[in-house]
């Protein structure tokens, strides 16, 4: 995890346990593979220059299965990056490239598109404006929002 990626997940995180402590809060954590991270664990986070790819795709399965254990309907994932999906899990196999192959934005789509026929939302924090994440980020919001 980046500097400015742990900075904003560790201001967010105190922020809803504090103001709102009956909500249920996960964080999920991404690069070429996304996994859980407990409170504790994210003060000590670093980035992982072994594993330097975004894997949106993997943190939105992720966050999907722990949403699915927490009743109610105001469900809500707040994706914080500065980068843009290159990469994908599927079949047991791992798909990078960089820059994004379209494949991997398709799959990437298709977990957001689940993501809203679930009506969980999907709020996102941009980290950085290079013209291709701003694309890939209008991109999202078609899929979260198709017009009629």
């Amino acid at each position: 995890m980046k500097w400015k990626d742990k900075k904003v997940t560790l201001a967010l995180d105190t922020l809803i346990r504090n103001q709102f402590p009956r909500d249920n809060l996960y964080v999920v954590g991404f690069s070429t593979y996304a996994r859980e991270l407990k409170p504790v664990e994210l003060p000590y986070l670093n980035w992982d220059g072994f594993a330097p790819y975004t894997n949106i795709q993997h943190g939105l399965i992720i966050a999907q299965q722990l949403l699915s254990r927490t009743p109610g309907d105001a469900n809500q994932i707040i994706l914080i990056s500065d980068g843009e999906p290159t990469a994908q899990s599927g079949d047991k196999q791992l798909f990078v490239q960089y820059p994004p192959s379209p494949q991997t934005i398709r799959e990437t789509l298709l977990e957001v598109k689940k993501c809203t026929r679930r009506s969980i939302r999907i709020s996102t924090f941009m980290l950085d404006q290079t013209p291709q994440l701003v694309d890939s980020r209008r991109r999202q919001a078609v899929a979260m929002n198709p017009v009629a």
